[in-house]
């Protein structure tokens, strides 16, 4: 028989392992499954965490993986070896890279060093290729002293489609029949030649028959060049195009920026070289533009019909007025305003009496300020002496249709077949002050109105429903004015009744105005857009 433990006050003398022991001992094997299934659950919680949290501190934890940049170093393309010839490229991908650590431990500062200078190893070994392309993706061009604007010989590709200027030449000894060259403007040759796309060559024209024969300045495949040419670099082209023809290094950076970006951009017609405007002759169905049109005495009959309408027109309303009321209580007296701003006011509705109380000057019309005359023009380039916001480029949008034989070398008819989409200029930030109003006037002068009306939208997405009409009930039409009461109504014996709507006012083309421009910002080749637009409250009055 078991005789029961004595219990003694106080703590119990078995350690804690002992009792933590015996409780494992006494627990059966279906708590013990239990407790590791909790167990393994808060495990998984605790190393989880809170979701998005794992997927951010694996991609903290990526690190570059230095044997794939120096696989891609040993891929390079057309790394030189010591022996002067150059291996083959095969097809490769730039890898990707992770996070740095920027602020290592004490601990680790010599291993993050020696990550440091082997991933900068790899990076200067993967930039000593040699730049290299296809030769049957190359044009080339011939530049010769004799003319600044390089002549294309082999085309590839379709970028020559919107560049280059057809230049006819007429028949000059050595060559007895006229000749048809595409030649480049300095900023396209420049741009392509740092492309990567053409190859320009420094020679000459041939000047005897003897070397028309050999073929002196021309395309020659056994030498796969230009005879008597040499090859010109990219820092050869800067020096080169750089400052001809109005082309500073702000208007390039700005040119092959938009052009990279797939906007097609032509010089506007002022800025156009003379050489490549040249006309070739009038043909027999044009009239010369110098001399004056041609008109007959017949031909003035229109307008001189025109002009007595009006006139009749302005007598009768200047008679109406005189008799006219507007139902303002003030009689039928010829003077009812006298002493009174309204004293020369002659109309006939309330818009009038505000049109009329605006005495102060205002519009786009109105004469500026007299300056002092502008300075002597020597070349085309000088208008951008004394005002640098005159507009430079005429760019078009990427998926806009183009062509050279519409657009005309911008002139008047091509431009009104398309359109540019934006009109733009380039200076210098840091020695150019804002345009004065002198300037922004010589400008707007010159340039088209802005396309007005809605913007065509055009997909299921923009087409809605038409909105119903509550108001208005069905069956109920206006009422026709008869010929009498029009009559009256014209001649200010009877008043028109006028709609109590307020006007409509198109905030959209207030905003954008009739007329507008984008300057280039060029901050140390950092280029920014600003617009300039015209607008005019006083073409849209509330009231």
């Amino acid at each position: 028989m078991e005789q029961p433990q004595k219990s003694s006050p106080g703590p119990s003398k078995q350690t804690p392992k002992k009792t933590l022991a015996k409780k494992q001992q006494n627990s059966t094997p279906n708590t013990a499954a239990a407790n590791d299934g909790e167990n393994s659950k808060a495990a998984a919680s605790a190393t989880l965490g809170p979701p998005g949290q794992g997927d951010e501190e694996d991609e903290g934890e990526e690190r570059m993986d230095l044997k794939v940049i120096q696989s891609f170093a040993d891929k390079i393309q057309h790394i030189p070896s010591a022996e002067g010839d150059v291996t083959s490229r095969p097809l490769i991908t730039i890898p990707k890279r992770g996070e740095k650590d920027f602020e290592p431990l004490a601990e680790t500062v010599n291993l993050q060093e020696m990550m440091l200078d082997k991933s900068r190893q790899a990076l200067f070994t993967a930039l000593q290729g040699v730049r290299g392309g296809h030769s049957n993706s190359m044009s080339h061009a011939l530049l010769t002293p004799a003319s600044p604007y390089p002549r294309v010989l082999i085309v590839h590709g379709h970028l020559f489609d919107a560049m280059g200027i057809t230049v006819r030449h007429p028949p000059s000894p050595p060559f007895n029949k006229p000749r048809t060259s595409l030649e480049l403007l300095p900023e396209e040759a420049l741009y392509l030649l740092e492309r990567g796309t053409l190859q320009i060559w420094l020679g000459n024209e041939p000047e005897t028959e003897e070397e028309v024969e050999e073929g002196v300045g021309e395309w020659c495949e056994e030498e796969y060049g230009i005879k008597g040419a040499v090859e010109m670099s990219v820092m050869e082209g800067f020096g080169a195009f750089i400052g001809r023809e109005g082309l500073t290094l702000e208007k390039y950076q700005a040119y092959a920026y938009l052009k990279r970006l797939g906007y097609n951009v032509q010089r506007s017609r002022r800025f156009i070289p003379e050489y490549f405007l040249a006309s070739t002759g009038i043909k027999l169905d044009e009239q010369d533009s110098r001399l004056p049109p041609f008109h007959t005495w017949w031909s003035n009959i229109p307008r001189w019909f025109v002009g007595l309408i009006h006139a009749l027109g302005r007598g009768l309303r200047r008679f109406a007025g005189s008799v006219a009321s507007v139902g303002l209580g003030l009689g039928l007296s010829s003077r009812p305003f006298k002493g009174t701003l309204l004293e020369s006011w002659k109309g006939t509705t309330y818009p009038s009496i505000f049109q009329h109380l605006r005495f102060i000057p205002a519009g786009h019309s109105q004469p500026l300020p007299p300056r002092s005359l502008p300075p002597v023009e020597t070349s085309i380039y000088s208008p951008l002496e004394a005002n640098p916001y005159i507009p430079f480029w005429h760019i078009w949008k990427p998926m806009t249709p183009w062509s050279k034989k519409n657009w005309e070398k911008g002139s008047d008819e091509g431009l009104k077949a398309q359109r540019p989409d934006y009109f733009a200029a380039v200076i210098r930030s840091r020695d150019t002050s804002l345009p004065t109003i002198h300037q922004l006037e010589q400008i707007f002068e010159s340039l088209p109105d802005e396309p007005k009306g809605p913007v065509k939208r055009t997909g299921p997405q923009y087409q809605r429903p038409p909105r119903p009409q509550f108001n208005k009930q069905p069956g109920q039409e206006p009422k026709p004015v008869s010929r009498w009461q029009s009559l009256l109504q014209r001649l200010g014996l009877a008043q028109q009744k006028t709609d109590t709507k307020p006007p409509f006012i198109n905030i959209g083309a207030l905003r954008n105005g009739d007329r507008g421009f984008i300057v280039g910002v060029n901050d140390s080749g950092n280029n920014a857009w600003i617009r300039f637009g015209r607008t005019g409250f006083e073409e849209m009055p509330a009231i």
